[in-house]
């Protein structure tokens, strides 16, 4: 069983403007609602490839139960972790702007829910840790669950920033997924090229962190294992969406992966799934990423 944990999921509310001045009433020109959260993208981009898993999300108030019905109706598995405060709404523009919210303030029992689900796992389940962690959680939350859920011998995955991912990288993570700005902070240093960023992941590797796929955008990504490096570009191709892009390179990944694909497949798979994505409207099918894929290796 593959499970992701989405601890601050949200309705994604996107607007498309020509233009937006500031202080007057802007009207849209159209606009839509999505049902997200790092965790969750990836088990909706999962399903698109053909594979099941089960969203773990925590959840409050009115925003909280549509969530709850979206997925359902879009046909996901969700498992609710409630709480009282409203789960928060996201306003997405066209042009890339977001107004993020905070999201629910979440107190010792609603973590303590969290943990006897995720302790159902058993040994070879994968469990992937995604995104912000909400009010009320400490930054060590996901390095103890990933300590707790190692020692069952399930993989842990991690693609989160901050605090949240120092700390889990102590615990020697199946994989992590930082992008150029998280692995610069994990090092307290600018990182700007693929050399340098290659570096830095196999430094991580050696640290115990079975696999490190960077993602670089347009750039492509490294994946760091077994001491070995591996680059894939990504294809050329006009942004219409990015959101979620890295989330559909995480779930694609892990979906190549457990279908025995070497290393190098497995990152040209998940280049693939997000520049799919980032051409799209709406995360892709199973067919685009394939097309894409043999786009990548048969150069």
């Amino acid at each position: 069983m593959i499970y992701t944990v989405t601890l601050n999921p949200a309705i994604d509310y996107y607007m498309d403007f020509e233009t937006i001045k500031m202080g007057m009433v802007n009207r849209s020109n159209s606009e839509r609602i999505a049902f997200g959260g790092k965790g969750i993208n990836v088990s909706r981009m999962l399903a698109r490839l053909g594979f099941d898993s089960c969203a773990v999300a925590i959840v409050g108030g009115y925003t909280g139960s549509s969530l709850l019905a979206g997925l359902k109706e879009e046909g996901l598995k969700v498992e609710p972790v409630f709480t009282e405060d409203n789960t928060r709404i996201n306003v997405k523009l066209k042009d890339g702007t977001e107004l993020n919210g905070n999201g629910p303030i979440v107190d010792g029992s609603v973590v303590e829910k969290l943990k006897k689900i995720l302790f159902n796992s058993k040994s070879g389940d994968i469990v992937i840790f995604s995104g912000s962690i909400c009010k009320g959680v400490s930054s060590d939350i996901y390095a103890d669950l990933i300590e707790e859920l190692n020692a069952r011998n399930v993989l842990t995955v991690v693609d989160t920033s901050g605090e949240a991912l120092k700390k889990s990288v102590g615990k020697k993570p199946f994989l992590i997924k930082p992008n150029l700005h998280e692995l610069s902070d994990l090092f307290n240093t600018e990182i700007r090229t693929k050399e340098t960023a290659a570096e830095y992941a196999l430094k991580l590797t050696n640290e115990g962190i079975g696999n490190v796929l960077v993602s670089m955008g347009e750039n492509g990504a490294i994946l760091a294992s077994d001491n070995h490096l591996h680059f894939c570009p990504a294809p050329k191709t006009a942004a219409v969406n990015t959101v979620g892009a890295g989330d559909c390179t995480l779930a694609a990944f892990i979906y190549a992966y457990l279908n025995g694909m070497s290393k190098y497949n497995s990152l040209a798979y998940a280049v693939a799934c997000g520049s799919a994505r980032v051409s799209s409207e709406f995360f892709p099918m199973l067919e685009s990423v394939n097309e894409v894929y043999h786009e990548i290796t048969e150069i």
